[in-house]
């Protein structure tokens, strides 16, 4: 174990908690095809989690849309898997649920993740 995993690694996770929103992050598993049928099945994972989300600089980069806004999540809510562009979050908004693109992630670790902050994109 890794200085940082020693010291830093269960910060994030009771902060989180307390002050996060709940949420649903959706862990992309891979996809099967069936040739019968040409479809394509994306199994997944699907935790409950409480993610922190915060206002996004829009100015920072030129990539940014308008309703983009960053999201903190403690590794430990996902069973310290690492988060890809590829999965998702689903968020309630103003009493609807959306689903939300990571279009950016940065990953906070030692030898295991500890805390992701991610972009997100609501569809």
């Amino acid at each position: 174990m890794s200085k940082v995993d020693s010291v830093f690694g269960t910060v994030p996770g009771p902060v989180i908690k307390e002050w996060g929103t709940s949420c649903t992050f959706i862990k992309k598993g891979e996809g099967t095809y069936d040739p019968a049928t040409g479809l394509v099945t994306n199994s997944g994972t699907t935790y409950a989690v409480k993610a922190v989300m915060l206002d996004l600089d829009k100015t920072a980069s030129k990539l940014y849309q308008e309703e983009d806004f960053k999201i903190m999540l403690d590794a430990e809510q996902i069973n310290n898997e690492y988060m890809t562009v590829n999965d998702m979050f689903r968020i309630t908004f103003d009493g609807v649920l959306r689903d939300c693109k990571i279009i950016e992630v940065k990953t906070y670790r030692g030898d295991s993740p500890i805390l992701f902050t991610c972009i997100v994109r609501p569809q």
